[in-house]
């Protein structure tokens, strides 16, 4: 048997179990990732003030959310509808400004609603630290109401 030459020999070294799962873990890390937030009136509570994720996972530094979106699968509703609710990562309202559950836009009722971060890149939002989902009431206190945060977000190859 003849001895390999040095551009076989390479491509064999991409291909032991130890470079695949070398380059399957970067795919991981760099790439697409999602998060999802599930926020319930019946589990969290609806007191007025700010109610940030428990879930074990951080949206990291250095990420780009690029999409987002809320499921709502109950209707929230407040003694006279007039409870805001915001959807911040970042900063305040830089996923859902604060909207009355009232308004005519129907941002709280059942159904699938927009987030800031619709794909479109000038509306991509920066992750400086790391950081976490927070759902933020105010004026009234929730009596029901569920949704899904759902966050859509790349890595940069550095990160």
């Amino acid at each position: 048997m003849k001895p390999l030459d040095a551009a076989t020999a390479a491509r064999t070294d991409q291909n032991t179990p130890q470079a695949l799962l070398a380059r399957t873990a970067e795919r991981m890390r760099t790439g697409l990732h999602t998060q999802k937030l599930r926020y319930a009136v019946s589990l969290q509570g609806g007191a007025i003030g700010a109610v940030v994720a428990d879930v074990p996972d951080t949206i990291p530094e250095n990420a780009v959310v690029t999409k987002a979106w809320i499921r709502v699968t109950e209707t929230f509703t407040s003694s006279t509808d007039a409870a805001t609710i915001a959807v911040s990562l970042v900063g305040a309202d830089d996923i859902v400004a604060a909207i009355a559950i009232s308004n005519v836009a129907n941002a709280w009722d059942a159904g699938f609603q927009a987030a800031i971060q619709d794909g479109a890149a000038a509306n991509f939002l920066a992750v400086t630290a790391d950081f976490r989902i927070t759902v933020t009431v105010a004026v009234e206190v929730l009596l029901l109401g569920a949704m899904d945060i759902h966050l859509e977000y790349s890595l940069p190859a550095d990160a």
